[in-house]
């Protein structure tokens, strides 16, 4: 009896021990793990809407009195706000296969349809494919066929600079979406103000925006992209999709070099890589696979 009194003292003892051992590494190894300083947290909400500027995204900088790395969480959902230079080098160049990957943005990629854009998608077989025709058809060698036309987009920016240098930033936009157009789908260069120009313009502008920390709090909580439309507080998102969907489509060249199941539409950047003499290229590149 004694001896199994014993034994169970000693079976206790060292149950005891372990779970104490168990415990203490646990708390130390949560501790060690814990993510950069940040901003107060609020209940529920966390500080995630801290991250959300008034203004613009530089606001941000005003979080270097966290340190370099500021840690935003709530939602769900959490964010490193990197305000060094060197730290970005350290992170996004020398560890990129780590750290490099690309974040998905919920009404950039999914509600504006952005997702299948070369600049948003991850590197699958389908960006592969993008990156493949970008190289048959915008290679070193092929570009040499378009120095004439680069020379007339030259041309016509000096004209423009001599004429009104006051609106330089424009002039420079204008001359790289007259040379886009001319490239891919074989409009003049002389092609002024055009519908085409301004409609690539709006797009990636609303989708660089919506890419902007914040901007939209469906980012945050991304079941709230399929509320009605009439709500007013989403009104603005849902106007903006809207006008992105309409004004984006999908070439032959697109469907042709898509991997199948087929998949939703891409944005107008991706159909900024193919020309009409890149195109023939671009279907053998397709036709070799």
């Amino acid at each position: 009896m004694h001896t199994s009194l014993s034994l169970t003292s000693y079976l206790g003892l060292a149950l005891g021990a372990l779970i104490l051992y168990a415990s203490f590494t646990r708390l130390f190894l949560a501790k060690s793990r814990l993510p950069p300083p940040g901003p107060p947290a609020k209940p529920l909400f966390g500080n995630i809407l801290d991250v959300m500027p008034k203004e613009n995204w530089s606001e941000l900088i005003k979080h270097r009195r966290h340190g370099d790395l500021a840690f935003f969480h709530g939602f769900g959902k959490n964010m490193l706000v990197v305000n060094s230079l060197s730290d970005i080098r350290d992170l996004f160049e020398k560890r990129a296969e780590t750290y490099g990957a690309r974040p998905w943005f919920t009404v950039a990629c999914e509600v504006f349809g952005g997702g299948e854009s070369m600049s948003f998608r991850a590197c699958d077989d389908g960006w592969r494919a993008q990156r493949k025709m970008i190289h048959f058809g915008l290679s070193p060698m092929a570009v040499k066929q378009y120095a004439t036309v680069q020379e007339d987009v030259a041309a016509l920016l000096a004209k423009d600079f001599l004429e009104t240098p006051e609106e330089f930033f424009h002039h420079v936009r204008q001359a790289v979406s007259r040379m886009i157009l001319a490239i891919t789908y074989g409009f003049d260069v002389k092609t002024s103000e055009n519908g085409y120009i301004q409609d690539a313009e709006y797009v990636i502008k609303t989708l660089s925006e919506a890419c902007e920390p914040g901007a939209y709090l469906v980012e945050f909580i991304p079941f709230l992209q399929h509320v009605p439309t009439w709500i007013p507080l989403f009104r603005k998102m849902n106007s903006r999709r809207d006008c992105v969907t309409i004004l984006t489509s999908t070439s032959a060249i697109s469907r042709l070099i898509r991997p199948k199941p087929y998949h939703p539409p891409p944005s107008v950047s991706t159909l900024t890589v193919t020309g009409p003499d890149a195109s023939t290229t671009a279907l053998r590149s397709r036709g070799e696979d």
